[in-house]
């Protein structure tokens, strides 16, 4: 059963933008370690989650393959699924893709979660006026003097505003720093053990939603992503094995227990256009990977973990393949899940199959497709 419809036609395929985003993953990390004495910068590396960012080599951000990936956005009803068409096979980033290569913590939130920490801390340095990440920057800034628990406080706060949902800095239109942010970090304890990629995952989702919903189709000039992008940033290569052989190598001596953005990282490559939208889209749509196809399927539709992070999974809340229980239904997403998890055979639509390609590569593909389908019925 294939989706009723894409978000962009095939003739957007080739066009960029300008794509960028509030993740400031190495600036917060530098500014932490100054601002923090040696025991206190010790609580990030050592927090379960947190630490995992210390651990990220070569951070610089290449966006192309996030836009490479919502390009291909299949129409669905679920709120907590994005599924993408590559090459006619349906693929599909949740929850589980998210904490596969994130780490974050993934369990269901506690009871009344809304209410954790308090005000009292907001009060006493920004005294209840609405805060923007300038205003929280700066304040950061001055608390070398600050009490102990107060620094950590402040740090933990613009730790969360910097990397995991963002906003624009400063300026008439500078947003808010996140409302939940403010009032959680006076507990320390729920900063620990919060799911936070629960809550990054969920601003991901609202973030691509939102943007395809205002496109109706058609490439826009620009797209600043909000939230943590790192996960949907990494995840075309996880589940395209060609493009993460490509573009991306393994970290000497990354720790089994680690998620996968810890593991690898981008090959050094000259110059930007290296990464750009015409290269991905070349080693995704170049003949040999097409004619690859008859011999053995380059996509994954879901991500599969490894014995090393079933471990990981286990102890991040999320060792079963769990559904969120107000999702929508959605009658061909629904199949798809249940064949990919029947795991017989891989999802296959041919009709989507060539639309990436120029005409030449597409009527190369047409012959096969019909050649396979006639050998096929001549077996039969």
């Amino acid at each position: 059963m294939q989706p009723m419809k894409l978000h962009f036609p095939s003739s957007q395929y080739q066009k960029s933008l300008k794509l960028s985003g509030k993740c400031y993953i190495d600036t917060a990390l530098r500014n932490i370690q100054t601002i923090l004495k040696e025991k206190e910068v010790d609580w990030f590396i050592e927090h379960p989650q947190f630490q995992h960012f210390f651990h990220v080599k070569n951070q610089n951000q290449k966006w192309m393959g996030i836009w490479l990936l919502v390009l291909r956005s299949a129409c669905v009803e679920k709120k907590y699924e994005l599924w993408f068409i590559l090459n006619g096979v349906p693929v599909r980033y949740s929850l589980r893709e998210f904490r596969l290569i994130s780490g974050l913590y993934c369990h269901e939130y506690p009871p009344n979660h809304e209410r954790l920490g308090g005000t009292t801390f907001m009060n006493k340095y920004f005294e209840g006026k609405r805060v923007t990440y300038a205003d929280l920057e700066k304040q950061m800034l001055a608390m070398k003097s600050k009490p102990h628990q107060d620094r950590l406080k402040m740090v933990i706060l613009y730790f969360l505003a910097s990397i995991l949902v963002g906003g624009r800095k400063s300026g008439e239109g500078a947003s808010p720093v996140d409302s939940f942010f403010l009032t959680v970090v006076d507990d320390l304890d729920a900063c620990l053990k919060f799911p936070w990629g629960q809550y990054a995952f969920e601003h991901n989702l609202k973030n691509v939603s939102s943007f395809l919903e205002k496109c109706n189709g058609v490439v826009p000039m620009s797209w600043v992503f909000t939230s943590f992008h790192v996960p949907l940033e990494l995840f075309v290569y996880e589940a395209i094995p060609s493009l993460r052989n490509h573009f991306r190598e393994t970290v000497n001596g990354a720790h089994p227990g680690c998620p996968r953005m810890c593991k690898m990282q981008y090959k050094r490559k000259g110059g930007t256009k290296s990464y750009s939208l015409n290269a991905m889209n070349g080693k995704l749509g170049e003949t040999k990977e097409k004619l690859r196809y008859y011999l053995a399927h380059d996509i994954e539709s879901v991500l599969v973990a490894t014995s090393d992070e079933k471990g990981l999974l286990k102890s991040i809340g999320m060792g079963k393949e769990n559904c969120w229980a107000d999702d929508l239904d959605d009658a061909a997403v629904d199949r798809w899940t249940k064949i990919i998890q029947k795991g017989k055979k891989q999802i296959f639509f041919k009709e989507q199959f060539s639309i990436d390609d120029h005409p030449i590569i597409q009527n190369l593909v047409r012959l096969m497709l019909q050649i396979r389908w006639r050998l096929l019925e001549l077996r039969l």
